[in-house]
């Protein structure tokens, strides 16, 4: 009887990191490579770390799409989760308090989802 051997073979995802711009807090904007393999967590406090900004837990990094959403990153989530979304075309990401972004995002929502006109 003849024996027969197969070999099999992962794919690979041959893109560990992302080159990208980031928009800190203080106004700069400063190049990073974002390793896939990271937690956001992770990747905010190398960054915020490198810029001489503490405590990284009042921060959190979001995600700007081209049609001028906001989402929040998860610090649990791997950056890989987000790659999609990262390479997208115009996709850019800042680093801000997070009191400012939940006022960013809650402002948005709720104008949008109560239909209201500010008067002056």
């Amino acid at each position: 009887m003849e024996k027969i051997a197969f070999k099999f073979e992962a794919e690979v995802d041959p893109v560990d990191h992302i080159d990208t711009t980031i928009a800190i807090l203080t106004g700069q904007t400063v190049q990073v490579s974002l390793q896939l393999n990271n937690t956001i967590r992770q990747e905010k406090e190398n960054i915020l770390f490198q810029n001489h900004v503490a405590d990284p837990d009042l921060y959190v990094m979001i995600l700007c799409g081209q049609d001028s959403s906001r989402k929040i990153l998860s610090d649990e989530a791997t950056v890989r989760f987000y790659k999609d979304q990262l390479m997208e075309n115009n996709a850019q990401i800042e680093i801000n308090l997070q009191s400012y972004a939940n006022e960013q995002q809650a402002s948005a929502a709720d104008s949008q989802k109560y239909n209201f006109k500010l008067k002056r």
